[in-house]
């Protein structure tokens, strides 16, 4: 066929691990420290800023959380076995926390995993998934006595009063004369049983009733009677069965249980007397008054007034009616607590495969027992199980708000919480909406209307991106990963969403130093983009958290010389202060020198240990003539200070200060496509011997692109605006738009090209031409 030549028109699509010739033209064989851009291509990641040295030591295994109220408090929560801290995101100052209740609840043998944190408007919840929830009761003592109550008097009556079967107490009214008393057949009465049950009891009168009590509190019965077919004198111990015969008046905090009969429409309930309402009041079993065990329940983080922290345990509310039949022990009790969430202002707490849901309202929150057991409220706490429809037992634990519900996820699935217009604990539902098994070290991302959570892949991890169809209404989730199968290495450890950036970040166990990063684009519900790639940090370094805030992504960092926070603002449009371009440095900390006329040397102190590094240092906007340029080689003074030095006096602002990190893309191998027309289909049984690769860039500084092919070493052509032939304004770095030709001269299967930038500039890689010689092997038919 001769001399031909190809385009590669988009880089928009990051990696992909399937055979070169099934990729799309878009993706590519490998990509690091890159953002995947619509406008910019392949554009080198922003940097990180150095915030602060957090810790001198390791956290070891931790478990980290950000608290984000809003634009003034943005904290990261620090827990380790033992221990918790809090540190200012924006200064990396450690705030002081108090533990009024100590700090048990913060044993655990596995940190990072045993650990979850919920933040609700002031309160970050603290759940610790390796201590069970106990019960706590109040300890009452019950009270065995017994009560006469003279409901009505009569002439000519008898009133008799039996204790245990035995008769104790008598009275008969007189036939004639003054109209006969209930307090003074009540005081008769009273008198009776005491000379006839004698000593080791107590009978007390008060108006129309008489208390009887066994000085030793043991249980005995009663039983009365009179001669006007038992309607006017009424006995009983702890029940009664019509709340109608109770006195009007009785002994403060009497208890009595309501046991009704057939003809009601309720269960039992319990009354107290309440002697300054001078009413019955509905009240708790005393001996069923219990609530969940606030030692072992989630515990609260709260940041005080005066700007320092509170960790303690939270008052969580007792059974306040009924007993443990008709207001029921919430499932949580004996169980783990796994999350916690706000939804349809309920706080809904997940335990094994249960979702406790509080009475409504924010004074309610803590409330997880109902406020009356004598009829149901659409108030009522809600305690819904799971039940999956695979033979797995659906552990419910992330909750997550999504698609105006509570979407729950367990291992073999994911449920939907709902309710209609008004969740109750009569309307609520708990359906399974999907059956996608999911990874459950990470907890699920959402971002607008899609929701992304981590999937198993043998060893390694997957992500599934989740959206409810429009038409359906049916939940879908597909595996956004199935072309890069195995490129996130281990499990999932967390995932985060930069809602602005139609972005996700995440992090796993298999490469501590990486920041996997998926980009994507939708409009008019097609997918436009759907791009993967990593961020690479220096080996040793471990990353442990992420948080997206307000457009820049916070980064802890651990290194063998402490814990760092750093910064790193996604807005690819972001300038240096005084600059045109973002300085691509990491760890990148502004610095003024110190001038020393005795020795002729300008000396800076960097926030950081340079053991090991390799410090490179650029020109602030003060210096004219100069500014974003690149300081000549800097010598280290101290490298455990920080300290480097130049000749000469420096001090005219401050300087950049930085380490190099390191841009790569790797295109997909070249073949010669099918037809013109049809970019996805390629010739793979022709020979295509390349001759020179055209490199499209755009607003770029630097770049290197390294030519390797089997059994021959490599080639590195260089690309700086100085080749270019262009006018420039002097003392200004430049960058240029164009197209860099490469020579290749190799077979198209046995070269691998890598365009890679370490400077400090900027470079967009956008697109490829390429020409080449084409030799077809068979002719097709």
């Amino acid at each position: 066929m001769g001399l031909v030549s190809g385009s590669i028109p988009s880089l928009v699509n990051g990696v992909s691990q399937q055979p070169p010739w099934m990729r799309l033209p878009s993706q590519g064989e490998a990509q690091e420290n890159a953002l995947s851009s619509l406008v910019n291509g392949v554009d080198r990641r922003p940097p990180t800023e150095h915030v602060a040295r957090i810790s001198a030591t390791s956290f070891g295994d931790a478990f980290l959380h950000t608290i984000n109220r809003d634009e003034d408090r943005r904290y990261s929560v620090v827990i380790t076995d033992g221990d918790l801290r809090v540190f200012d995101l924006a200064t990396g100052t450690e705030k002081t926390v108090n533990f009024p209740n100590g700090k048990g609840y913060l044993t655990a043998s596995t940190p990072e995993t045993s650990f979850a944190c919920s933040t609700i408007a002031d309160f970050t919840f603290v759940m610790n998934r390796e201590v069970a929830v106990g019960e706590e009761n109040a300890g009452n003592t019950v009270d065995n006595s017994l009560w006469v109550y003279v409901k009505q008097a009569f002439y000519n009556c008898s009133y008799g009063v039996y204790v245990d079967g035995v008769l104790h107490g008598t009275h008969t009214t007189a036939a004639t004369g003054n109209q006969p008393q209930t307090d003074v057949i009540a005081g008769a009465l009273a008198s009776a049983l005491t000379s006839s049950l004698g000593a080791g009891w107590t009978i007390t009168h008060a108006r129309s009733v008489v208390r009887i009590k066994k000085n030793d509190n043991s249980v005995h019965s009663i039983e009365s009677y009179d001669s006007q077919g038992n309607n006017a004198l009424v006995s009983f111990g702890r029940s009664i069965q019509n709340f109608v015969d109770l006195p009007p008046n009785a002994f403060g905090n009497t208890i009595v249980e309501v046991s009704g009969n057939t003809s009601n429409a309720f269960d039992s309930y319990w009354v107290s007397y309440n002697s300054t309402k001078q009413a019955w009041e509905e009240t708790v079993k005393p001996e069923d008054e219990a609530r969940p065990d606030p030692d072992t329940m989630p515990w609260k983080l709260t940041h005080e007034l005066d700007d320092t922290f509170t960790f303690d345990k939270i008052d969580w509310g007792w059974r306040v009616a009924g007993d443990a039949s008709s207001a029921p022990t919430p499932s949580l009790v004996g169980r783990t607590v796994n999350d916690i969430y706000i939804h349809r202002n309920r706080l809904f707490i997940l335990a094994d495969q249960n979702a406790i849901g509080s009475r409504p309202g924010g004074e309610n929150f803590f409330e997880l027992y109902p406020a009356t057991a004598t009829t149901s409220l659409d108030s009522d706490p809600i305690d819904v199980g799971l039940s999956s429809k695979s033979d797995a037992v659906p552990i419910a634990r992330y909750a997550v708000g999504f698609a105006d519900d509570l979407m729950i996820f367990t291992a073999p699935g994911q449920f939907r919480l709902g309710g209609g217009d008004i969740l109750t604990a009569s309307t609520v539902k708990a359906s399974e909406s999907a059956s996608y098994t999911t990874m459950l070290t990470a907890r699920p991302a959402t971002n607008g209307k899609l929701i992304h959570f981590a999937i198993e892949k043998g060893s390694d991890s997957g992500i599934r991106e989740g959206f409810v169809d429009t038409n359906s209404e049916v939940f879908e989730a597909p595996d956004i990963t199935v072309h890069v199968p195995s490129y996130i290495r281990g499990k999932v450890r967390q995932l985060v969403s930069a809602i602005n950036f139609d972005t996700l970040f995440l992090r796993a166990d298999g490469a501590l130093n990486k920041v996997w990063v998926y980009k994507w684009f939708i409009e008019n519900n097609e997918k436009l983009q759907s791009s993967w790639s990593t961020w690479v940090f220096p080996e040793d370094d471990k990353v442990l958290s992420l948080s997206y805030i307000d457009g820049s992504l916070y980064l802890m960092i651990e290194r063998a010389t402490g814990v760092f926070l750093e910064r790193l603002r996604l807005d690819v449009s972001y300038a240096d202060p005084g600059l045109t371009f973002s300085i691509r440095l990491d760890r990148k900390a502004s610095v003024l020198g110190t001038y020393d006329s005795g020795t002729g040397y300008t000396t800076w102190t960097l926030p950081y240990d340079l053991t090991g590094l390799t410090p490179i240092g650029v020109y602030g906007s003060a210096f004219s003539g100069k500014a974003g340029f690149q300081l000549p080689a800097l010598t280290i003074v101290d490298a455990a200070a920080g300290t480097v030095r130049l000749p000469g006096n420096l001090t005219d602002g401050q300087c950049h200060f930085g380490v190099r990190y390191t841009y790569r893309y790797r295109p997909s191998t070249i073949y010669f496509p099918l037809s013109a027309g049809d970019k996805r289909s390629v010739i793979t049984d022709g020979r295509l011997q390349l001759r020179h690769l055209f490199i499209n860039y755009s607003n770029t500084g630097f770049f290197r692109v390294v030519v390797s092919q089997i059994g021959r070493d490599p080639f590195t052509y260089t690309f700086t605006p100085n080749v270019v032939g262009q006018t420039f304004v002097v003392g200004t770095p430049q960058f240029t738009t164009g197209a860099f030709r490469v020579p290749v001269r190799a077979e198209n299967t046995k070269v691998s090209i890598d365009i890679t930038s370490d400077s400090h500039y900027p470079c967009s890689i956008l697109s490829f031409d390429w020409e080449g010689e084409f030799t077809l092997r068979s002719r097709r038919v």
